[in-house]
């Protein structure tokens, strides 16, 4: 449970060789929950804004079997009438009951110290267990103990650092504006109209002036081009 600003952190540590085929039977999990009290107190003064619980993992001696849930607290499950209609009914294996809704639940498999953030009044689910590697070059790779660790605290807002992290998960979703390199438009240099126009570049006609200012001669001016401002320009999705 988080009830303030500080970080809750958990461990686990199993003085075995893993990965290890029979953990798959052992059902390691934790569920992370803002309190209700302080996540009410918050959402006030951060102008009702309702902030995020943000989970991150980190698993040694195995990597694939690490999934992160996320779902409304007051979520319930499909058991029973199959005909009853309910905004808060969800399908854990495949989503498939409002899998729009941004309140459905979400599954995710996670990566070595990847963030995650769910709305602060989401449920977050933690499975775990040394059951294997992924695939690839340290698939069949042993180590001589396993560790599980778990961090979790409450955050009004994704940080500029968050949204660049293109490892971050955000639910409600964010879309960040990718940042474009200069283009060379092939404007510059076009000699008449015709060519200019060719180009789907604009021709700037030539302007009178006065006797004491010289006139301006007719040109190929550019195209808009996307500037290099050494910042991505962030955006977030309604």
């Amino acid at each position: 449970m988080i009830d303030s600003e500080a970080k809750a952190a958990r461990e686990q540590t199993w003085k075995m060789e893993v990965p290890d085929d029979a953990a798959a039977t052992w059902n390691c999990k934790y569920r992370v929950r803002v309190d209700t009290t302080f996540a009410t107190a918050q959402k006030a003064s951060n102008s009702d804004k309702e902030g995020f619980v943000v989970v991150q993992v980190e698993a040694y001696g195995f990597d694939e079997d690490v999934n992160i849930i996320s779902q409304p607290t007051d979520a319930k499950s499909l058991k029973g009438d199959s005909t009853t209609s309910d905004e808060n009914l969800v399908d854990l294996v495949s989503n498939t009951v409002n899998k729009e809704n941004p309140s459905a639940v979400r599954v995710y498999k996670a990566e070595f110290s990847q963030k995650f953030f769910f709305p602060a009044s989401n449920d977050v689910l933690v499975e775990y267990a040394p059951i294997r590697n992924r695939p690839g070059p340290q698939q069949n790779a042993k180590a001589y103990q396993g560790r599980f660790r778990l961090r979790a605290w409450y955050q009004n807002e994704l940080t500029l650092n968050d949204k660049l992290n293109s490892k971050t998960v955000a639910d409600p979703q964010y879309k960040i504006i990718p940042k474009v390199e200069p283009v060379d438009t092939g404007c510059a240099g076009q000699k008449d109209e015709a060519a200019c126009a060719a180009k789907e570049c604009k021709w700037t006609a030539a302007v009178a002036k006065t006797d004491t200012q010289a006139a301006t001669a007719a040109s190929c001016g550019e195209k808009p081009t996307i500037v290099k401002t050494g910042c991505a320009a962030l955006a977030d999705e309604d």
